[in-house]
């Protein structure tokens, strides 16, 4: 295999994610930008990131601005998903009720997936206390060592948790510590009995998030919604936010039908 094919993937890897943090940080920032913007937050090279913002233009993903020579996604993003999780996102009702959390608490909540091995922050509505909690955009969380990992776990039976830890443990980086499996079955069974998971210092000091699911019918891929916050913050009022999170719930998404 020649140098150059043998590299094509990495690259092809490199532009794909680089064209998803381009639309994560329209989703984050929620204005327009210039290719200036793009390269001061992103740190693409100006060549690269110029040949990216033009593609997508001219495949009507993004508009182009030239008087102002900014971009903006145009409606042709928001439909990509439409006709998946199509009962979370109708009338924007996810969206308020994070919002509405955010603004009961002060603090950030998150929006989360689970992709194979790992959770995902997929939308993130920052906290505005003066003590909180940044975290970015698409920030991954370990399964097994993160609350909202923790809480997708839970939805497994035994042997499947078993067998997720057991992958998970072969996966490890060197650094990474070894995941004791009666740690986790014993939290899964707390996470159970509670409907909510909570955490506390365990991926980052000092932080610590209390999730819950989101309802979801069959055909919907499970999501959780979490309040994250300073670990002093979530140990005092995880009880007071995990039943923040159950009446926000009923009251903006009571029409999206649970799985029996």
């Amino acid at each position: 295999m020649s140098r150059a094919s043998a590299s094509a993937p990495s690259a092809t890897v490199k532009s794909a994610r680089r064209v998803m943090e381009i639309f994560e940080l329209f989703d984050r920032l929620q204005c327009d930008l210039s290719l200036a913007d793009i390269v001061r937050e992103l740190g693409y090279p100006p060549s690269s990131a110029s040949a990216l913002l033009h593609s997508l233009a001219e495949l009507g993903y993004l508009s182009a601005d030239t008087q102002n020579r900014t971009f903006r996604p145009t409606a042709r993003v928001t439909l990509l998903g439409s006709w998946f999780n199509s009962a979370y996102f109708r009338d924007g009702a996810l969206h308020r009720m994070m919002k509405d959390l955010n603004d009961r608490t002060g603090e950030t909540i998150i929006l989360a997936v689970q992709t194979d091995l790992i959770a995902r922050y997929i939308h993130v509505v920052q906290g505005s206390n003066p003590m909180r909690l940044f975290v970015q955009q698409g920030a991954i969380r370990p399964l097994a060592h993160s609350g909202v990992g923790r809480l997708f776990l839970s939805r497994y039976h035994l042997e499947e948790q078993r067998k997720i830890v057991t992958r998970l443990n072969a996966n490890r980086h060197p650094d990474e510590r070894y995941i004791d499996f009666a740690e986790i079955s014993e939290d899964m069974k707390r996470i159970k009995k509670l409907g909510y998971a909570v955490s506390a210092d365990r991926v980052t000091p000092g932080a610590g998030v209390v999730a819950r699911f989101l309802p979801s019918g069959d055909n919907e891929q499970p999501m959780a919604i979490g309040i994250g916050g300073l670990s002093e913050i979530i140990r005092t009022r995880q009880v007071d936010f995990a039943e923040l999170l159950r009446i926000a719930i009923n009251i903006h998404l009571a029409s999206i039908p649970r799985a029996p």
